[in-house]
């Protein structure tokens, strides 16, 4: 399977990090590679074509073009929007390299020529022409003219601010470790009427995110490590609270019920598991905190 980097390197293309920028016949088009280490499924590239807005008419004919050669062209789902060409390539078990990239590209721009389809050429805020630079929204370059793009990078720090002072005081750490109580509690509840079931702790990373969003938190780098150190610290804590529910009922010591011989094993082993389901999950959870970083991204 080639690399996005190695298919840049081989056509010429403009290369950042996980993105890849070419023209062809004017048209400026983006490569994208998503890359997830928790499930291959998210391991795809998708190949974004701007262009001047169409008509509904135009819109129908390209459809049924791509519909008609998806398997040729190698398309697994697309979207063909009014100004935005969205293509997922289906990469199979080969892959994509840079020549069938290529010839992918070059037969859907060529038809849309065909229907008199326009490179994008206007600002892409404004829609007036002569556009004086390119700017990168949602990883997809774009004309631009240098005024429009620094007035819209003032509005998206101003919407940022806005957002952080809608909080009303509200903690981002304490909605994390609320989801994440909240995820728990399933397992728990379960665990005390004797089932054993740490799949249940899947979930408890989805939840400590949840709360962590819903507390008005913004996903940055450090939002992985706080939803994934807080996820485990509940899935741990749920379990010692079983051994020390058990204790208080029993009018025992906590380490007593912990290292019977009736417990240990089994607490041992269920411990292990829970923490093993909640890595999981957490990394699953990863991907849609990837996703919500690239939501209308500016630069």
């Amino acid at each position: 399977m080639a690399t996005i980097k190695k298919i840049a390197t081989e056509l010429s293309l403009e290369f950042d990090k996980q993105k890849a920028y070419g023209t062809y016949q004017e048209f400026t088009y983006t490569l994208f590679q998503n890359i997830s280490y928790a499930n291959s499924q998210d391991n795809f590239k998708i190949l974004y074509i701007p262009m001047e807005k169409i008509t509904d008419e135009v819109v129908g004919r390209v459809d049924q073009f791509i519909s008609d050669h998806k398997k040729e062209l190698r398309i697994f789902k697309y979207t063909v929007g009014k100004d935005l060409l969205t293509l997922r390539l289906n990469e199979g078990f080969k892959g994509i390299n840079s020549e069938l990239f290529k010839e992918i590209y070059t037969k859907i721009i060529n038809y849309l020529l065909t229907l008199d389809v326009q490179p994008k050429k206007t600002c892409v805020y404004c829609q007036e022409e002569n556009p004086d630079t390119t700017i990168y929204i949602n990883n997809i370059k774009l004309p631009a003219h240098e005024h429009c793009k620094q007035e819209a990078m003032l509005k998206n720090e101003a919407l940022r601010k806005e957002k952080e002072s809608q909080r009303n005081g509200l903690n981002p750490l304490i909605g994390t470790l609320l989801g994440a109580f909240i995820g728990v509690i399933p397992y728990a509840i379960a665990v005390w009427f004797g089932w054993y079931v740490g799949i249940l702790t899947f979930l408890t990373g989805y939840a400590a995110y949840k709360g962590f969003m819903m507390f008005g938190g913004q996903t940055i780098k450090s939002t992985k490590f706080t939803v994934s150190i807080v996820a485990l610290v509940m899935i741990i804590l749920s379990n010692f609270g079983i051994i020390e529910m058990l204790a208080i009922i029993n009018n025992v010591p906590f380490r007593t019920v912990l290292y019977s011989d009736a417990i240990s094993s089994v607490f041992f082993e269920m411990l292990g598991m829970s923490l093993l389901f909640g890595v999981l999950g957490i990394s699953a959870v990863f991907v849609k905190i990837k996703k919500d970083e690239y939501s209308t991204v500016i630069e």
